[in-house]
């Protein structure tokens, strides 16, 4: 999943109205309002910041796992629990749960 900012994809769909296309588009109603639209439903759409926490495991052979998705860190692989994002879900682990 990619995570994206929100205020620089409306910027982005903004820049295509304003610049990429010069003054023909003040012309052009429909792709206007079809920009506005897409701006509208991304401002509409939920945050999907997540904030986890590592959780230590019972398994002997996992180090922990991420209270959002559940992914496990075992003791075979690099030190994964401690790094400040679940590399499965992209959950914030550096803080409170949400």
């Amino acid at each position: 999943m990619d995570l994206i900012n929100r205020q620089a994809a409306i910027d982005a769909i903004e820049a295509k109205e304003a610049n990429e296309f010069g003054n023909y588009l003040e012309y052009n109603v429909a792709f206007n309002d079809g920009l506005r639209s897409a701006v509208y439903a991304i401002e509409d759409l939920p945050s999907a910041e997540r904030k986890g926490k590592w959780i230590e495991d019972d398994d002997p052979t996992v180090k922990g796992h991420c209270s959002v998705c559940g992914w496990e860190s075992h003791y075979y692989e690099d030190d994964v629990v401690g790094m400040p994002y679940c590399p499965n879900c992209g959950a914030d682990m550096r803080g409170e749960e949400k």
